[in-house]
């Protein structure tokens, strides 16, 4: 078919999917993301909706699926955990004169770009990785775009392969981009997505990353002489760039860290110790299920990442322990503590989402709940000195005063869901606002009012007034009684059992009323990307705040589950002896029940590296050996630990 054959809106719909060839294209139309083509028919099969087809010209129809706009989170995550791709085309503009609706593709949907909160993991960071290999050497970048996490490290060893699988089990990403000129082996979880060699280039990805941060060196950042993960942010940022650009305003540093900071992990022995999920896959039963007692988003996914990082740092170490000690000691605080920090809404994610320009009026709302429970969680807080235990965790908690008192001058107390609904700002704020308002309740009223004025003026008792998106306001009289409509009514419409009349009237007051809703919604929407832009500009402030809650909540978590479990403090020191007193598997004795654990010795004196442990079939050896490495491991993280 030529393309003079097609209609306009498939012409449109070809020159996007063009662009987006490896897409699934959701093109809106309406009410609608319709797909066509090979696209409607993936969709229908994979979502199992009915598939349809469409007239797009020249005597010739083509397959059609579409799905409700407001529903489309819940199909976008089917077909993400499928390993599709999805291209979201948005209506933009205003409809012209004459023609169709520009269109425009607004976002591409990947399993690590995701940004929607009913498709995000609460309990564990979302991230998107990147992989670049040279020989003995491969740089490894991620970023969590629903918090700005964003990090790079370079990995070095004779089995390359080994070592980056090592590092993405730690990190468990939802997707992993890399040069589509190299080979990940199997064995790692995740979405693979090959990508142009060439976006990961030295010069380009150098490039990128000096942009990005608008910086003439990367030598602050720690990166001098480490091309290879530059080269992996600079790939994530040209992919971000390409699927989710917003997302690139909330990157706003880059970490860079070494695997030697943490207790270094192959995957098969996360894996098998099963840290933060058991060998079935299920969080239950693993070691992240016992110690995690959290009570916020931020906190578990803070928590999860300790579970995967145990340190190496002694100072480090015993500034955690301290602080786990600090709740650990004091029940009563603790409790108060974890039942003000229960009730806060996930800050970090948030803020981002504000930042990112997604936030909805719930964002707000729920940011203004969390802001207003702050001072509880504050006064529950040692004051600060040198001694305070918590110094590490609490220097950054500030109540935000200034951005909560924004916001709650700003946002109505129960405003819609979503913008497409006026009533978002608060009475008061805004003088322009009001304004319009009141300027429009009398017209208001009087329509409110008209259906009795006219009724008692008529003594027509079938009279109503009505409304809808084709004729307007309109007055409805039965059948019966329509001989008797006064003669300034103007017949509008007639139906089988009723006429429905106008008067120039009751137009002049539709008029102001429908003028009066177009400018009130125009107002709303520009205040309240305004408030966003004002909470955007104290973003630093709230999402140190949102990560200093996340630490407190860990560590009052982990004292938490110290107390549940009748664990000790243990002593670190630098050093191979090991010396357990009655150790315990943290998770075996959880889980039996009416019965007792019984406990072992484990010793290792300086210089002993070895040990040779026998016995017969199901004696108990295994349990032995991992609950020596779960108490080392746990006591490295900073926990306290099942041994006396």
């Amino acid at each position: 078919m030529s393309s003079e054959d097609v209609t306009p809106v498939r012409q449109q719909y070809l020159d996007l999917k063009r662009q987006y060839q490896d897409c699934i294209l959701f093109f809106r139309l309406g009410d609608f993301y319709e797909t066509f083509d090979q696209d409607a028919e993936i969709v229908s099969r994979e979502l199992d909706i009915v598939l349809t087809s469409r007239p797009v010209g020249g005597g010739v129809r083509v397959p059609l699926a579409g799905i409700p706009y407001h529903a489309v989170d819940n199909y976008l995550v089917r077909l993400i955990e499928k390993g599709l791709r999805v291209a979201i085309a948005e209506q933009v503009g205003e409809m012209p004169a004459k023609g169709i609706f520009p269109r425009k593709v607004v976002r591409v949907v990947t399993p690590g770009t995701l940004i929607e909160p009913s498709l995000l993991p609460g309990d564990a960071n979302n991230y998107l990785a990147a992989v670049v290999i040279d020989g003995e050497r491969a740089g490894v970048g991620y970023v969590d775009i629903s918090t700005g996490e964003f990090a790079v490290t370079e990995l070095h060893s004779p089995d390359i392969q080994a070592a980056i699988r090592a590092e993405l089990t730690r990190l468990r990403p939802a997707e992993i981009i890399h040069p589509d000129n190299q080979v990940l082996l199997n064995g790692i979880s995740g979405h693979i997505t090959p990508w142009s060699a060439w976006r990961f280039e030295p010069g380009k990805a150098n490039e990128t990353v000096l942009s990005h941060f608008k910086v003439a060196a990367l030598d602050g950042f720690g990166l001098k002489s480490q091309p290879l993960p530059v080269r992996a942010a600079g790939g994530i940022l040209l992919y971000l760039r390409e699927t989710e650009p917003a997302a690139l305003e909330l990157l706003t540093s880059l970490r860079v860290y070494s695997t030697s900071e943490f207790m270094s992990l192959d995957a098969a022995t996360r894996r098998n110790l099963e840290l933060t999920e058991t060998l079935r896959g299920e969080n239950k039963g693993s070691l992240l299920s016992i110690l995690d007692q959290t009570v916020t988003p931020m906190g578990k996914r803070l928590l999860r990442q300790w579970v995967s990082q145990p340190l190496l740092d002694l100072a480090k170490i015993e500034n955690r322990q301290n602080g786990v000690e600090y709740f650990f000691s004091q029940s009563m605080l603790r409790a108060e503590l974890r039942a003000a920090l229960k009730p806060l809404g996930d800050l970090e994610r948030l803020t981002n989402r504000i930042m990112s320009g997604h936030a909805q009026p719930r964002d707000l709302v729920g940011m203004r709940e969390t802001l207003t429970r702050l001072p509880a969680v504050l006064n529950h807080l040692p004051v600060t000195g040198d001694e305070n235990p918590l110094a590490h965790a609490t220097r950054n908690l500030t109540p935000c005063n200034d951005e909560l008192n924004l916001l709650v001058t700003a946002i109505a107390e129960e405003p819609p869901a979503t913008l497409q609904n006026t009533g978002i700002i608060r009475p008061g704020y805004s003088a322009e606002l009001d304004g319009v308002i009141e300027a429009s309740r009398h017209a208001r009223e009087w329509i409110n009012n008209l259906e009795a004025v006219e009724r008692e003026r008529t003594n027509i008792k079938t009279l109503k007034v009505g409304y809808n998106k084709v004729f307007g306001y309109y007055i409805e009289i039965s059948a019966g009684q329509a001989a008797n409509a006064p003669s300034h009514y103007i017949r509008k419409q007639t139906l089988v059992n009723a006429e429905r009349y106008i008067t120039p009237e009751m137009k002049e007051y539709e008029t102001l009323v429908l003028n009066a809703e177009e400018r009130i919604r125009e107002i709303e929407l520009r205040l309240f990307k305004e408030i966003c832009a004002m909470l955007a500009r104290a973003s630093q402030n709230l999402l140190a705040s949102a990560r200093a809650l996340a630490e407190l909540d860990g560590l009052a978590a982990l004292a938490e589950a110290a107390a549940l479990g009748g664990y000790t403090r243990p002593k670190v020191v630098e050093g191979s002896t090991l010396d357990i007193h009655e150790g315990r598997h943290p998770v075996v004795e959880t889980s039996l029940q009416g019965e007792r654990f019984v406990p072992n010795d484990i010793t290792f004196e300086t210089g002993e590296i070895v040990r040779v442990i026998t016995g017969p079939n199901m004696s108990g050896k295994s349990t032995y050996l991992r609950t020596a490495a779960l108490i080392v491991l746990m006591a490295q993280m900073g926990s306290f630990v099942p041994a006396q």
